[in-house]
C-alpha cells in the first residue's frame, strides 16, 4: 500500500467519527474511498489488470446511492491497456509516486524558518481557511472542515504547519509519519505567493523537522510535469512509480443494464 493511500484511509478512518456516511473498503481488485461531501476522496484504487465486473458495479452503484454521479479510477499505468475497454476515450492524468532517503548524518541546509506548527484551535481555523481557498475550494464553513482537521491535529502521526512570508500566513504543509515513511502532504499557498520559490524551502523544512524526530525516509506524489513534480525533483526525489488517472464515465451509464460493465 502507497503512503497517499494509507494517509487516505487514516484521515477517513478519523473524519467517520463525525461522517458516519463516510465509506471505504479492501477487495483482492480495488481499494475504494467514498466521502461525498470532498470530491478528493471518491476514489477507486485498482491493484490488479483484471477484475471482476459485478464486484466494481456493486461499488459504484453505491456512489450513486450516495449523490455521486463520476468517480476518479486510479491504477498503475503498467495497467493502461489491460483497462483499455473501461478508459476509451477518456483523458488521462498521470500521478508521479516520489521518494528520497536521507542519511542519518545528513546535514540538512540552512534556512530562515517558515513553518509554524498548528496546535490551537486559532491557528487550525487559520490553517483550514489557507487550505480551502488554496485549493479553490466552493466550501466557505472553515469551522466545519476544521472539526475533522481536529481530529487529526491531536494524533501524534501527522503534523501541520502554517507558512509563514513577510509576517504572513500564505500557505499550508503537512507531515504524515506513515508506517514506512513520511508522507508530505497538502503543499499549498495563495495564489498571489505562488512563483515566490516557496514550495522548495517548505519540502526543505519539513524533511528537516521529521528528521529531528528520527525519520530518514520520505515520499510525496504530484502530477506529472506539474510545478509540484519539478519542485520534489528539484529537491533529489527519484520517480519510481506511475499512476493513471482519469474521471470515470457517468456512474448510470456504467451500471445500467447492458451498460459497459453488463458485457
Amino acid at each position: 500500500m502507497h503512503t497517499f493511500q494509507t494517509y487516505d484511509l487514516f484521515r477517513l478512518s478519523h473524519f467517520k467519527v463525525r461522517k458516519p456516511k463516510i465509506d471505504f473498503g479492501d477487495t483482492a481488485s480495488f481499494a475504494y474511498y467514498r466521502f461525498s461531501e470532498v470530491g478528493y476522496f471518491n476514489y477507486i484504487l485498482f491493484k490488479t489488470s483484471t477484475y471482476d465486473k459485478a464486484a466494481l458495479k456493486e461499488i459504484l452503484r453505491a456512489y450513486l446511492k450516495d449523490g455521486i454521479t463520476q468517480v476518479k479510477l486510479l491504477f498503475p499505468a503498467v495497467f493502461k491497456e489491460s483497462l483499455s475497454a473501461l478508459i476509451a476515450g477518456e483523458t488521462l492524468h498521470e500521478i508521479a509516486c516520489l521518494k528520497q532517503s536521507l542519511e542519518e548524518n545528513q546535514q540538512s541546509n540552512k534556512y530562515e524558518p517558515m513553518l509554524t506548527l498548528v496546535e490551537n484551535e486559532k491557528d487550525l481555523l487559520e490553517y483550514t481557511r489557507i487550505y480551502l481557498e488554496a485549493f479553490e475550494s466552493s466550501n466557505t464553513d472553515y469551522e466545519e472542515v476544521a472539526q475533522n482537521f481536529a481530529l487529526l491535529m491531536h494524533d501524534d502521526a501527522v503534523d501541520f504547519f502554517l507558512v509563514n512570508y513577510k509576517s504572513n500566513f500564505v500557505g499550508i504543509c503537512s507531515n504524515y509519519y506513515g508506517p514506512e515513511a513520511v508522507f508530505l502532504s497538502a503543499g499549498a499557498v495563495l495564489p498571489p505567493y505562488k512563483n515566490h520559490g516557496l514550495h522548495k524551502q517548505i519540502i526543505a523544512e519539513r524533511m528537516a523537522l521529521a528528521k529531528l524526530k528520527g525519520h530518514t525516509e520520505f515520499v510525496s506524489w504530484a502530477y506529472t510535469g506539474s510545478i509540484s513534480y519539478e519542485n520534489l525533483m528539484k529537491s533529489n526525489f527519484t520517480h519510481y512509480a506511475s499512476y493513471c488517472e482519469y474521471v470515470s464515465k457517468p456512474l448510470e451509464l456504467l451500471t445500467a443494464a447492458g451498460g459497459l460493465l453488463s458485457r
